[in-house]
């Protein structure tokens, strides 16, 4: 895998260009992170342009294949999968848009 460049990912996010999927969020609370499955996401959604903080979009780590599956981490507690809308093969949820495991 490769490293993607993040002026390029923070375009594509702003833009609304992107799908996302959770992967998994860890706290300190492993019961209740248990509890929700580690917040993860079952299929991919449209991410909204505002799903990062700017401060936040400057410490991830952004790799992967820009036509494929770009995974994003933060701080070994976060992950995200994220794929172009125009390379989507999975139905996209046309209804309110909710991540749940946002910041």
């Amino acid at each position: 895998m490769s490293t993607i460049n993040r002026t390029w990912f923070k375009n594509r996010l702003k833009k609304g260009e992107l799908l996302v999927q959770c992967k998994g969020k860890y706290t300190d609370d492993y019961v209740y992170d248990a509890a929700y499955n580690f917040f993860e996401d079952k299929n991919f959604k449209p991410a909204p342009p505002d799903l990062f903080k700017d401060w936040y979009l400057d410490r991830i780590n952004i790799y992967g294949d820009k036509n494929g599956i770009i995974n994003v981490s933060f701080a070994s507690c976060e992950f995200y999968e994220f794929k172009l809308k125009q390379n989507a093969d999975h139905k996209i949820n046309k209804g309110p848009v909710k991540v749940d495991c946002q910041l």
